[in-house]
């Protein structure tokens, strides 16, 4: 009788056993998560999608880059160490200081006022004063192309007391490449039309303002001299190129 029993029991267990391996290969048991493979948490394990999904969006992750995304969750390799990606945009030139001389020393003037004048000023026109609003660059971070446009008049001044400059409108347009260089600490132009290099001293770059220092070698004709000037510029000639030393502060355009 116990032998009987000790049977029973044993194939009882064997039985509720089997069953239980039946229920767990027929797949009772699901696991919740993202079914969708394009997601930024796709899990490939999950039986049943639980809404959960994230959308992919790609951008820089890192967070000592200058463009950090911060919505990104998957990084696409464009993270930029260098400034450069902060001048991209439209920027107006909001004030300008300049300063610019114009030796005439050996020159051939006879009007003895002239002769007088210049004699007492060191033989030389100095020009320098400020202006605001005085034109604008565009930059092109993509293509690190820009575009340049100067527009404003010098301040009136008298040489000697004797000599008076007028106002002079100053135009001048350049277009070309860029380029952030020497740690961030240089900005360089290059004229696609000329060659004409412009270098300028990076005091501060931040997302909306620019300070810059440098010097332009600007050709005579975006000077518009009056006409009580000409015989000075006839005696410089067409090819003189004129230093104008500029400080440059310039506020994004929003």
């Amino acid at each position: 009788m116990k032998k009987s029993l000790s049977l029973f029991l044993l194939a009882l267990i064997v039985c509720i056993s089997s069953c239980d391996k039946d229920d767990d290969q027929n797949g009772s048991t699901q696991i919740v998560g993202c079914t969708d493979d394009t997601a930024f948490n796709f899990n490939p394990e999950a039986t049943e999608d639980d809404g959960s999904c994230i959308e992919v969006i790609f951008g820089c992750t890192d967070e000592a880059a200058y463009n950090y995304n911060a919505d990104a969750n998957t990084d696409d390799n464009s993270c930029d160490y260098s400034l450069a990606s902060l001048l991209n945009g439209e920027w107006v030139i909001s004030l300008l200081d300049y300063e610019t001389s114009i030796d005439l020393s050996g020159l051939p003037i006879d009007d003895p006022t002239i002769q007088l004048a210049l004699t007492l000023a060191g033989n030389q026109i100095t020009l320098e004063g400020e202006a605001q609003d005085a034109g604008a660059f565009m930059f092109d971070y993509s293509e690190f192309t820009y575009q340049e446009v100067l527009a404003f008049s010098t301040e009136e001044q008298t040489i000697a007391g004797l000599l008076p400059i007028p106002s002079i409108p100053i135009n001048f347009e350049s277009e070309g490449s860029w380029n952030l260089q020497n740690n961030d600490e240089e900005l360089s132009f290059i004229d696609s039309n000329t060659g004409l290099q412009q270098v300028y001293e990076v005091i501060s770059l931040t997302e909306n303002s620019v300070y810059l220092k440098g010097a332009l070698y600007m050709s005579l004709d975006a000077l518009d001299f009056p006409a009580e000037a000409s015989v000075i510029l006839d005696l410089l000639g067409a090819d003189y190129q004129l230093p104008i030393n500029m400080d440059l502060h310039l506020e994004r355009v929003n």
